[in-house]
C-alpha cells in the first residue's frame, strides 16, 4: 500500500522527523485546476531575487532616470559564483532585475543609450544578463527576469510610442537568452487590461513554458505576491512571498542590519507550510559581490536545507500548516502592520517557538 509521509518542519531546533499514514482517496478536484508548470513552479519552493543596476551606486532604492552610466563598472562581478553560491543555499532558481523603475538596462538594448552598452563595465561589451542566463544553465538553476512596465528615463513613457519600446524589450528577452522560467513585472497601477493581454499573448508565445506573475495586472498572472510578509493560513492557489535580508531591495551602505540566519529559516519553513515560494533577495554591492552580511544567513540556509531538505523541496501544505510548541507559553509572532516598501517589513520580528508541517505522497 503507498503511504503519504506527514513532515514537521522544526524551525526553532532546525530538526525534522517523519512518521507514514494510510493514504485517503483524494477529494475531487475544485476549478480552476492548476497548470502543469503552476504544480512545477510550486516545486521549487525558494529561489532569490537579485536587484543590481545604477541604483546599487547611488543608494537608491527607486531611481529616477537620471544617474551616469559611467559610473556602473562592478569590478569584481561573476556571475558563476553567484550561481554556485545560490546553489549551496538551497535556491532552485534566480530572478534578475534587467531593467528597474528608473529604465537602465543590464543588457545592450539598442532601443536606447541608456544601458549597460554605455558603461565601463567590460569596456562596454558587457551583458549580465547573457552573464548570468548563462551561469544559471551551467549550474542548474532557473534562470527569471525582471522587467518594470515603469520607466522613469523614457520621456514617452504612457504613449503608444512607449509601448512598442517596452515590447521590444520583452520581445528581446524572451527571444535571445535561453529558456526563461518566469517573468516578473511590477507597478502594474496604469496597464490596461487589453495591454495585459497583449503582454501575456507574447510571452505565451515566445515562451510558453514561463511563469508570469499577478503584477502583469488584471488578474492574469500565474500566481500572486504577497511581498514583506508572510500568510496567515494555508493557500492552495500558486503564491510567492518576497522577503529582503536586509531593509532595501538592492544595495544600500547604509543598511547593515540583516534579518538573523535563524528567523531567515523560519520564514522558509512557514511560507512552504502555507503552500508557498520563498522568493529571497540579494542586493550585491557595487563591486558586483554579495554583501557581507549575507553570509550568515546563505550559510545558515545551506546547513539547514543539507539536512531538511526533503521537508521543503516537492512537499505540499498538510490539513494545518503548525502548532504553536508548549515551549511558547502562550506567546504569539508580532507583526507589524501596513505597508511602505522599503521601510516596511511585516516578517515576524520575535521567535516563539513552534512547529510547521509539510506533506509528500
Amino acid at each position: 500500500m503507498k503511504l503519504s509521509k506527514l513532515i514537521p518542519l522544526c524551525a526553532v531546533a532546525s530538526a525534522f522527523c517523519a512518521c507514514s499514514s494510510p493514504q485517503v482517496k483524494a477529494p475531487e478536484a475544485i476549478l480552476p485546476i492548476p497548470e502543469q508548470k503552476q504544480v512545477d513552479w510550486q516545486k521549487m519552493e525558494t529561489y532569490a531575487f537579485i536587484h543590481f543596476g545604477l541604483n546599487t551606486f547611488n543608494d537608491r532604492e527607486w531611481g529616477y532616470g537620471d544617474t551616469d552610466p559611467k559610473i556602473f563598472n562592478p569590478a569584481r562581478l561573476d556571475c558563476e559564483q553567484w550561481a554556485q553560491t545560490l546553489v549551496k543555499a538551497g535556491m532552485k532558481g534566480v530572478i534578475l532585475t534587467a531593467k528597474h523603475h528608473d529604465g537602465f538596462c543590464l543588457w545592450p538594448f539598442e532601443g536606447t543609450d541608456y544601458n549597460i552598452s554605455h558603461t565601463p563595465y567590460k569596456d562596454g561589451k558587457g551583458d549580465i544578463v547573457r552573464e548570468l542566463a548563462d551561469a544559471c544553465k551551467k549550474y542548474g538553476l532557473k534562470f527569471a527576469v525582471y522587467l518594470s512596465p515603469w520607466d522613469r528615463h523614457q520621456a514617452n513613457y504612457g504613449t503608444p510610442e512607449y509601448l512598442d519600446y517596452f515590447y521590444a524589450q520583452l520581445r528581446e528577452l524572451l527571444t535571445n537568452y535561453g529558456e526563461i522560467a518566469m517573468m516578473w513585472f511590477d507597478t502594474p497601477e496604469m496597464v490596461t487590461k487589453e495591454q495585459s493581454r497583449s503582454i501575456r499573448r507574447l510571452i505565451e508565445r515566445l515562451q510558453p513554458h514561463c511563469l508570469i506573475n499577478s503584477r502583469i495586472g488584471n488578474g492574469l498572472g500565474d500566481y500572486r505576491i504577497i511581498e514583506q510578509k508572510l500568510m496567515n493560513e494555508i493557500d492552495p492557489k500558486p503564491w510567492e512571498a518576497c522577503l529582503t535580508m536586509g531593509a532595501n531591495w538592492g544595495y544600500n551602505k547604509y543598511d547593515t542590519v540583516y534579518k538573523k540566519p535563524d528567523m531567515m529559516i523560519r520564514n522558509l519553513t512557514d511560507v512552504v507550510s502555507k503552500g508557498g515560494n520563498l522568493l529571497l533577495n540579494i542586493g550585491p554591492n557595487p563591486q558586483g559581490s554579495f554583501p557581507q552580511q549575507t553570509e550568515p544567513g546563505l550559510n545558515a540556509f545551506r546547513q539547514w536545507i543539507k539536512t531538511n531538505g526533503e521537508a521543503i523541496y516537492g512537499t505540499s501544505p498538510w490539513h494545518t500548516y503548525g502548532e504553536t510548541s508548549p515551549l511558547a507559553h502562550g506567546k504569539r509572532e508580532e507583526v507589524k502592520e501596513g505597508f511602505h516598501d522599503a521601510v516596511f517589513d511585516g516578517t515576524p520580528v520575535n521567535a516563539i517557538p513552534d512547529f510547521r508541517y509539510t506533506a509528500k505522497g
